[in-house]
């Protein structure tokens, strides 16, 4: 397990759930990427857990790895494709391709976790992905996240029945739940195993 894959993990077996990776051989039958678990109480399975970090490597670096000489970075990238937005998008596009592959009609609950190490990145830039706005001002909704990702998201993450923050910076160790509100069995499901949803 990753270090992260660990951390999620732990905060399941705090609830009395037990995390199991799929094996190579599953990986190969489903012929597709997996989600990183499957989830347990005792032997009974409860839902698919896909993990993913808020931190990798910084597009932005990347790029300018591969600045054409002569050009200025501006004339070579979009802004919009590097922000954190645009990343949290990606990463929920990724996790919906894993979870489909086990889970095509979402009959199980999928559970996506991030997990924070990075202190200039918060809760309500993911709270601000799904719901399309940051806050509302005098009935306007103010958002710093351009539509067409927020709407990127939203297509990916509807098939996401539960999003999952777990913060590790600097001791500040927190969870954050969001889920939707809808009232399918799979998020009753999700309901039952985490209180904090109630």
């Amino acid at each position: 397990m990753t270090k992260s894959e660990q951390i999620v993990a732990d905060f399941f077996a705090e609830r009395d759930l037990h995390a199991q990776r799929f094996t190579k051989e599953e990986v190969r039958v489903h012929g597709k990427k997996t989600p990183d678990f499957r989830v347990f109480r005792e032997d009974a399975f409860q839902f698919y857990c896909e993990v993913k970090e808020t931190t990798d490597a910084d597009p932005l670096e990347d790029h300018m790895a591969e600045v054409t000489p002569g050009l200025f970075l501006g004339q070579q990238c979009k802004t919009g494709d590097i922000s954190r937005h645009s990343r949290f998008a990606n990463r929920i596009r990724g996790a919906v391709e894993q979870f489909d592959s086990v889970n095509p009609d979402m009959i199980e609950p999928n559970v996506l976790a991030f997990v924070n190490t990075d202190d200039l990145c918060v809760p309500v830039i993911l709270e601000e992905v799904l719901r399309g706005y940051l806050t509302i001002v005098n009935n306007t909704r103010i958002s710093t996240c351009p539509q067409s990702i927020s709407r990127r998201a939203q297509q990916h993450g509807v098939r996401v029945h539960l999003f999952l923050w777990l913060n590790r910076v600097h001791g500040k160790h927190f969870a954050r739940f969001f889920p939707w509100n809808r009232r399918d069995a799979p998020t009753l499901k999700l309901a039952e195993l985490f209180p904090e949803l109630k």
